[in-house]
């Protein structure tokens, strides 16, 4: 055994990937069920420069689990499993173990482009707005009377990233400033009980923010959605 481990170990080196005590963003990976695309969603943020993953794998009986043990081999990758306690509980668990000074909200049914200019993107428009807390990229709304409406970006920022603030914002991806994140409360556990969905938790996050005095906006990142089908956050 000592020989194996020696070798194994030996193997790792020869990689040449060293552990980052404090990588830039923390991808936190809500996983369901959605096998296929585990390799696909790795192999992406392979391209984000210094970061980490987290998974949060909350009790997949696809193979899922075995995935991404096989594809997450480096040293700032983690795995949490749990049984079905849902995203609230895992994501929370995750967020607390990141140590980067953003950390980005992503699910299983949708895949990143292999390239890094999403995420670029995003840390732009956090610099240049540093009251910006959370920015999400899938859909930005803004409320006028009381009736919500669903704008595109449209607001062209110093560096040319079409963005937009709103009055929420939804995950997938969700980047968050983690300080100000925990600030505000981190996810609220009150939002739905263990084990059931917590849908539109991201609203409740995005209200949150505004009350304290932070900002909230959306960017449109060209993510393949609904991969290998969706809605697993419904179980």
């Amino acid at each position: 055994m000592k020989k194996k481990v020696l070798q194994y170990k030996e193997r790792r080196k020869q990689k040449g990937y060293a552990y980052n005590e404090h990588p830039l963003i923390s991808f936190i990976v809500q996983s369901f069920n959605h096998r296929e695309t585990v390799e696909r969603i790795v192999r992406a943020l392979r391209f984000a420069g210094e970061h980490e993953i987290i998974v949060c794998e909350d009790g997949s009986i696809d193979g899922s689990f075995q995935q991404w043990i096989k594809y997450l081999d480096r040293p700032n990758d983690f795995l949490i499993h749990s049984n079905d306690i849902h995203e609230l509980r895992s994501g929370d668990r995750a967020a607390r173990m990141a140590r980067g000074e953003f950390i980005c909200l992503l699910q299983d049914d949708s895949v990143p482009p292999e390239n890094d200019a999403w995420v670029r993107q995003a840390i732009e428009l956090f610099r240049e707005f540093p009251d910006l807390v959370a920015l999400g990229g899938r859909a930005g709304c803004q409320y006028y009377k009381e009736s919500p409406k669903i704008y595109q970006p449209n607001h062209i920022t110093k560096g040319g990233i079409p963005f937009m603030f709103a009055s929420w914002t939804l995950v997938d991806p969700m980047f968050l400033r983690k300080k100000e994140f925990f600030e505000i409360g981190g996810l609220n556990l009150n939002y739905s009980p263990a084990g059931k969905p917590a849908i539109e938790y991201d609203l409740d996050l995005s209200l949150r923010a505004w009350v304290a005095g932070f900002k909230v906006g959306f960017y449109h990142p060209p993510f393949k959605r609904r991969v290998g089908g969706s809605g697993g956050n419904l179980f």
